[in-house]
């Protein structure tokens, strides 16, 4: 599950950048058109929101009776997978 996240992950952000770079959307500082990478922000949202709610779901479920008590591990196994797939799309996409 989490190589095929990982890769799907990573073939939507290369898609995007693709059409990022064909369409120039860019921001302008000084003058100058400066290339934004999103991928930064996915690969942030992966780690620091992802993996720390699928932490405290499955810290949650320990001592409930949860009617899907492994949410919180496919949580944490998205935000993974979504870390690595912005990490490999940057090295494949500059």
């Amino acid at each position: 599950m989490l190589g095929f996240s990982t890769a799907t992950f990573a073939f939507m952000l290369i898609l995007y950048r693709i059409l990022q770079k064909l369409f120039r959307k860019g921001i302008e500082v000084e003058g100058q058109k400066i290339d934004f990478d999103e991928r930064s922000l996915v690969k942030a949202a992966g780690i620091f929101w992802f993996i720390p709610f699928g932490l405290m779901l499955q810290v949650g479920t320990f001592s409930s009776a949860a009617i899907d008590p492994h949410f919180g591990k496919v949580m944490i196994i998205q935000g993974l997978g979504i870390s690595l797939g912005a990490w490999l799309s940057q090295i494949i996409k500059k």
